[in-house]
């Protein structure tokens, strides 16, 4: 066989390989499109560039950073903070605790004294908190217990003041928890652009479509991309 031969023989094998495993990645890119539906989506056409890394990698980062760094938490506006902060305080003050939980019990008392007793009502400020007491504050309001007629008696009276606060926890938990699922799924995206794939984030309510000519299921807002 010639050397020309040879080297053609060559390119067709290179060609031939390269073929395959082009095959072989759209065929994994399909597979995980469809298990993940509704989630995450592979662009089978584009592959990330070092910018878009860095820039998936910085924007992970910040939205970590943000999180982490977020101390005002609000509970009240500033015309309700101080009945807020007290009936908080006499919630917890009376609340049931068993183990170790005396501890937050101990400090968040603490907490809503000082709050309490620096409040300025001429220059009145809004009940905000840090994380970690916001979330002791929930598990206290969303774990409420009591024993007997009389303590039902005493909840049925407080009840419509607890009621909106405990919602308000809810709801800032809810947010913490949306945040860093957030974070994760930028984590995932990021290290998917490390790996060679253009995956996208998907909300769970987003539009899907079947692509016929890739046989994976697409997004209905990329497919004009």
């Amino acid at each position: 066989m010639s050397s020309k031969k040879q080297e053609e023989k060559k390119l067709n094998d290179a060609a031939e390989q390269a073929a395959n495993l082009e095959a072989e990645r759209r065929k994994a890119i399909a597979e995980f499109n469809v298990q993940n539906m509704g989630k995450y989506w592979i662009d089978p056409d584009k592959t990330p560039t070092s910018d878009d890394i860095e820039a998936i990698k910085k924007e992970f980062e910040d939205r970590v950073k943000s999180l982490q760094e977020k101390q005002d938490y609000v509970i009240a506006d500033k015309d309700n903070a101080l009945r807020v902060a007290k009936f908080m305080k006499e919630f917890n003050d009376n609340s049931m605790w068993s183990k170790e939980m005396f501890k937050g019990v101990l400090n968040f008392s603490a907490l809503m004294k000082d709050f309490i007793d620096s409040f300025d009502e001429k220059n009145p400020v809004e009940l905000s908190l840090p994380y970690a007491p916001m979330q002791y504050a929930f598990i206290l309001f969303d774990g409420f217990s009591g024993k007997g007629i009389e303590e039902a008696n005493h909840m049925a009276e407080i009840w419509e003041e607890f009621v909106p606060i405990y919602d308000k926890l809810h709801e800032l938990v809810d947010w913490y928890k949306s945040e860093v699922d957030a974070c994760e799924k930028i984590k995932q995206r990021w290290a998917m652009f490390e790996q060679g794939y253009y995956m996208y984030i998907m909300d769970d309510d987003e539009e899907q479509e079947q692509s016929e000519d890739q046989g994976t299921v697409v997004p209905g807002d990329l497919t004009q991309e």
